[in-house]
Formats: structure tokens, C-alpha cells, sequence
């Protein structure tokens, strides 16, 4: 990092504070365990015409100092004979990451709320009282399968709202094709059962259309925003696409629906927790070898090998020692839907069997 050029000035006066992300060694280390434990300054002239280096480069040790701290030095740089004043304050840091097994807070309130609903839904249920620490945990798991699995979760959804077993359940766990079902319903603003069905059954005589040569250019913009973006597009890219045109329409990409927006539905706890699946595998290795179960929910993502979560505003954004330090937007919802989906994967394996044969 660097501070703004002064010209024309023998006293210049930057007053500018940075930030940066250490890792910082033990005092007791010894010297080649202490590599890169200083913070190294050096005065350079802006004048590309002239000798850029006006001081040798003068480092102080990170090492030994104090959290919480103030640090205060001056250090003679510009030429044996001007002198800068430094000041350095090391505080903890902010972990942006969550790491253990525990329930996201807002999670747990969402839990609580819900539980109460369950205990009064079986207590009339079943004709006798049922004590909110003694209610039993009842969770809906969907599985995959495009289409079919959507249309499944919505006659499922249907039924449970109607016999009444809907407000005995905690938490709705999808994957894949269930996904599609569960963030539509959770993505309107005013999420209703019998609403989210009618949608769906509108929708899908479209799904054809997603592969319209009209279609192409709305792809290649996607793809285009991704690169422009730092990131690397991807087949799933195209697939999403498709699913943000089959679900979102013509709708501008920066108005169309993010997973956090949820919340505001969620907390109410009028319906089931909603949980959305993936499964990370290697390019190199078959899912039998190498696969990790990622969740996700409109407060968090969760990697449980690692016992790691993030904030689903920061999917995109990139970490530093579990700090947030390039901030990207939250991706659209359609982005996500092709993550959790497994049918384009199906379909690309299958044509690649085919092609074999």
C-alpha cells in the first residue's frame, strides 16, 4: 500500500492509515521463524523522470507489539536526514468466518420461535398438550431430480399444508431440483403455497425456450459480468442462466432475487427452516473419492468438514486469514440454484456416456 503524492512540499504531512492483515510470530521465535514479521517503509520520489528511492528501506518488527497498543516511533529515512513520525496499533481482528458447529444466532431465535409453533400444531394434532421442551424435531429432507423434484417438493408442500402437518415441521432440507421448489416459495415476497405452485405450473411450459438461440446473448452477458468480475465462468454459469430465465424471466440481473433476502420471511417463522444442499467435488477425482456437504440458508454457508461458515453476502468476496479483503456482490439467486443443482452435471455425464458408447 501507498500513500497519495504530496508535491512541491520539504514537510509533507500524509496523515493516512492502512491496514493490514499479519500473522504475527511469537517474540520467542527464533529469526527464521520471524521472516516477514516487519512492516518495511520506504520513500519514493513520484517523479519517474528522477531516482524513484529517496530512503533505504527501514522495517519495524510486528513481533513485540502489544494488542490494544499504541507504537509510536520516528524514523529517519529521506536521506539519512528527513524524519517520518509512525504510529502502529496492532487490535485483534474481526473474523468474518464462523468457525465451530453451533446454530448461526439469528438461526437459533428463527428455531426457537418455530419450536414454539410445532409444540401448539402437535398439541392439537394429536388432542393433549405437548411441553415446548419436549417437542420432537420434525424435518423434511427432498431429494434431486430437476424438474420431477420440483414438482414433487410442490405437491409434498401441498399435502402437508393441507392435512395441517406443515406447522408440525422444523426444518425443509432440499437438493438439487427440491432447491428450485423451496427458493422460489422463500423468494416471494409474500410466500403462499397455493402461490408458489400456480407460478411453477406457468413456468414450466417455458423450460424449452431457456435454449432459444434469443437466449445466447443473455448467457454470453452473464458470462462477460463474471469475468469483468475477477471470477471464472464456468459451464454452471450457462446453467444458471438458464434457470434465472426459466424462474426470473426478463427481469434486469441487478433486481432479480438474493438468498439473504429471505431473512425477512424466515424470521417469521411461519414455515419450516429452509436449508439448501450442494456437494464440492474434485475435477480430478470421482464423488466416491472426494466430496464435502455444503448448506446452505439466507444467513450463512457452512462447510461442516471444516466447521467453517461464512456470510452469504460474502460468497464471492475474497478472504484473508478469515477476513474479508476484496468485497464482491452477492451473487443472484438463480447463480446459486445452479450450484445446487446436480441434473446439468447428470446430463453432461450422460452425454458423455453416450459418445463413449
Amino acid at each position: 500500500q501507498r500513500t497519495t503524492a504530496i508535491d512541491n512540499n520539504p514537510n509533507p504531512v500524509w496523515e493516512e492509515s492502512f491496514s493490514f492483515l499479519v500473522t504475527r510470530p511469537k517474540p520467542s521465535a527464533t529469526s527464521r521463524h520471524r521472516h516477514g514479521s516487519e512492516l518495511v517503509i520506504t520513500v519514493w520520489d513520484a517523479n519517474v523522470g528522477v531516482d524513484w528511492t529517496w530512503s533505504r528501506p527501514i522495517g519495524t518488527s510486528l513481533a513485540d507489539l502489544v494488542i490494544g497498543d499504541d507504537f509510536r516511533r520516528r524514523m529517519i529515512v529521506v536521506r539519512d536526514k528527513g524524519e517520518i513520525d509512525l504510529s502502529l496499533q496492532l487490535v485483534e481482528p474481526f473474523f468474518d468466518l464462523r468457525f465451530g458447529p453451533e446454530l448461526h444466532p439469528e438461526e437459533e431465535l428463527v428455531t426457537k420461535r418455530r419450536t414454539v409453533k410445532n409444540a401448539e400444531a402437535i398439541s392439537k394434532l394429536i388432542g393433549k398438550p405437548v411441553p415446548v421442551d419436549k417437542t420432537p424435531r420434525i424435518n423434511v429432507v427432498a431429494a434431486g431430480g430437476g424438474l420431477r423434484a420440483m414438482t414433487s417438493m410442490a405437491g409434498v408442500a401441498n399435502a402437508l399444508q393441507e392435512t395441517g402437518l406443515m406447522d408440525c415441521v422444523q426444518y425443509w432440507s432440499s437438493l438439487s431440483g427440491s432447491t428450485w421448489y423451496l427458493s422460489n416459495f422463500y423468494g416471494d415476497d409474500d410466500p403462499s403455497i397455493p402461490k408458489c405452485s400456480e407460478y411453477l405450473r406457468s413456468r414450466i411450459p417455458l423450460s424449452r425456450k431457456i435454449f432459444s438461440f434469443k437466449r445466447t446473448d443473455v448467457y454470453l452477458k452473464l458470462l462477460y459480468q463474471k469475468y469483468n468480475a475477477g471470477l471464472h465462468p464456468t459451464v454452471v454459469d450457462v446453467y444458471s442462466g438458464m434457470l434465472g430465465a426459466l424462474f426470473e424471466g426478463d427481469t434486469d440481473l441487478e433486481k432479480r432475487r438474493k438468498l439473504s433476502n429471505q431473512k425477512r420471511n424466515v424470521e417469521k417463522a411461519d414455515f419450516p427452516f429452509p436449508i439448501y444442499n450442494a456437494i464440492r467435488v474434485h475435477h480430478t477425482l470421482s464423488e466416491r473419492e472426494y466430496s464435502e456437504w455444503i448448506e446452505f440458508t439466507p444467513y450463512e454457508l457452512g462447510m461442516y468438514d471444516y466447521l467453517l461458515s461464512q456470510k452469504v453476502e460474502d460468497i464471492l468476496s475474497v478472504k484473508h486469514l478469515g477476513m474479508v479483503c476484496h468485497k464482491r456482490s452477492e451473487p443472484n439467486l438463480h447463480f446459486l440454484q445452479g450450484i445446487w443443482s446436480s441434473a446439468f452435471s447428470g446430463m453432461i455425464k450422460k452425454m458423455a456416456e453416450i459418445g463413449r458408447a
